[in-house]
């Protein structure tokens, strides 16, 4: 069986074969690890195009170089085969010293009468497990360097996963953080407001049970029997305090000769609630005072010293 059945055996492509060994010299070794070297290429015919290499033969040398004996010449006379006379190689002919120039740059050769003899069965045989065996253990290396390869992106893989879900947690973390502590602020503004509430209903209360009582009047000294009457106390101020439709409260004094109008127009400069029309009522006694209550003054409603007056839309 040929070299070239036998690496066709082993599983390589007829064009690749043909290369290999046209590359080699036809030589086994060196064409099987060149196959292996270039495995992995797409296959491709030899260049027959491709520049040859000038060959130089000893006859083309100069001439005290290229005499020889007239015993060599004779012996010359029906070479058998063409000699490397850069590294010695022996060579089938002209094509194998073209493929051997082409591949080691040698161009400096001699006509031989070598012959180069066949391998027999038994050394093909043996070259044939030889070059089996060398194969197996380079497939084996690279399934092995593939395998290594694939443990290593999985680790890399494993690795980066692990990392992004070190990033998703910490995320989800510091969210988690960030939505508790704005419960937490909202959770104390809002205590905050329901106790200022508080705070202001129960000073509104206070306030408006302090303005609605009786003042009681201090205690008038025994006077001897010859008093004819009580002095009365005169006002020049009134106190008058308005709580508005939102719950706010004013307050501004006021003469006791002015009138109710200067109270309403008051009212209207300076209220919170908005700009609807409006009525002025006195809650205790209940009383609405309409526009002929207008006209009078604050002394003749009864309205002096302090009075409390409420805001009421029409």
């Amino acid at each position: 069986m040929s070299d070239f059945q036998n690496l066709i055996e082993m599983g390589f492509s007829e064009e690749k074969c043909k290369k290999a060994l046209s590359l080699n010299n036809q030589n086994m070794q060196e064409a099987l690890d060149w196959l292996l070297i270039h495995a992995n290429e797409p296959d491709e015919p030899i260049d027959e195009d491709h520049k040859k290499p000038v060959l130089k033969l000893s006859s083309e040398l100069p001439v005290a170089e290229s005499k020889k004996t007239e015993e060599n010449e004779m012996d010359l006379a029906n070479p058998n085969s063409l000699k490397c006379d850069e590294c010695g190689i022996i060579l089938k002919d002209e094509d194998f010293a073209t493929l051997h120039a082409h591949k080691t740059g040698h161009v400096n050769f001699s006509q031989s009468t070598e012959s180069i003899k066949p391998k027999t069965k038994e050394e093909i045989e043996e070259q044939k497990i030889r070059l089996s065996e060398k194969l197996k253990k380079l497939r084996h290396e690279r399934e092995e360097k593939e395998k290594h390869e694939q443990l290593e992106r999985e680790k890399l893989r494993r690795k980066e996963g692990r990392q992004l879900n070190e990033i998703k947690q910490k995320f989800h973390e510091e969210e988690m953080k960030r939505i508790a502590e704005q419960k937490r602020k909202e959770k104390l503004a809002d205590a905050e407001y329901k106790r200022k509430l508080k705070e202001q209903i129960a000073r509104d209360r206070e306030e408006f049970k302090n303005q609605n009582q009786p003042e009681k009047s201090a205690p008038v000294p025994e006077k001897p029997a010859s008093s004819f009457s009580n002095e009365k106390r005169e006002y020049n101020e009134c106190r008058i305090q308005v709580r508005l439709t939102d719950g706010n409260t004013m307050v501004e004094k006021f003469s006791v000769q002015d009138q109710l109008a200067s109270v309403r127009l008051w009212v209207e400069k300076n209220r919170t609630d908005g700009y609807s029309a409006f009525n002025l009522i006195q809650t205790f006694p209940r009383k609405v005072y309409t526009d002929d209550d207008m006209i009078k003054t604050l002394s003749d409603l009864g309205l002096v010293p302090a009075s409390s007056l409420v805001v009421s839309k029409i």
